[in-house]
This record gives structure tokens, C-alpha cells and sequence, in this order.
């Protein structure tokens, strides 16, 4: 609900529970981002994307919970950055923000 009510421009909702180890597609989500199968079962991220993660703000712990399972899932951390301030933080300063009503 709270990514449908407003966004920061090209951003895609992958809510962090998804990315938890115990959800069966969490591979195809990885491989999505990137990632490739290697012959023994495991992910290769050399080509994965660079993300930029945020969530609500400051007092949510959202995206780095999300940032937690992706390390755990062999993520590496040069790729990830974490916009701490989240939607909160970029409202606030006044940037443009991406809803369902302005989208086109």
C-alpha cells in the first residue's frame, strides 16, 4: 500500500520478505536482478544489478532487512546501497515522487 501511494521514480517494489531465504521463488526474484545459475545450483552475481534500497523512512527497518537476505544470499555488498532516509527523508526535501495517479 505504502509503494502505491507514492515512490521514488524508477523504483520497484520488492517488498524484503520476499528475498528471505525460506521463500521458494527468492532464486527467480535474484536471477531477475541479475544473478545467473551456475552448474552446482548456486547464483553467480558478477553480472548482477546494482540496487539502490529504501523503505518508509528512518524508523523502518524494511530495506535493510532486505539488504540482510541479500547478503545472505551471496548479494555482494559493493552492489547494494542504502538510502537511509527513505521515502520520508525525500518527500521532505520535496522530490519528485511517482504514484499510480501520475504514472503514463
Amino acid at each position: 500500500d505504502a509503494f502505491a501511494s507514492g515512490a521514488i521514480p524508477g523504483a520497484v517494489n520488492v517488498p524484503a520478505a520476499t528475498l528471505h531465504e525460506e521463500n521458494r521463488f527468492r532464486n527467480d526474484i535474484l536471477r531477475a536482478l541479475g544473478a545467473t545459475s551456475r552448474g552446482d545450483g548456486t547464483l553467480d552475481f558478477s553480472s548482477a544489478m546494482n540496487l539502490a534500497l529504501y523503505s518508509g523512512g528512518v524508523w523502518s527497518s524494511d530495506a535493510a532487512e532486505a539488504i540482510k537476505n541479500l547478503l545472505a544470499a551471496g548479494y555482494p555488498p559493493e552492489k547494494l546501497f542504502y538510502y537511509r532516509g527513505g521515502m520520508q527523508a525525500w518527500m521532505h526535501v520535496g522530490l519528485t515522487v511517482h504514484t499510480p495517479a501520475n504514472s503514463g
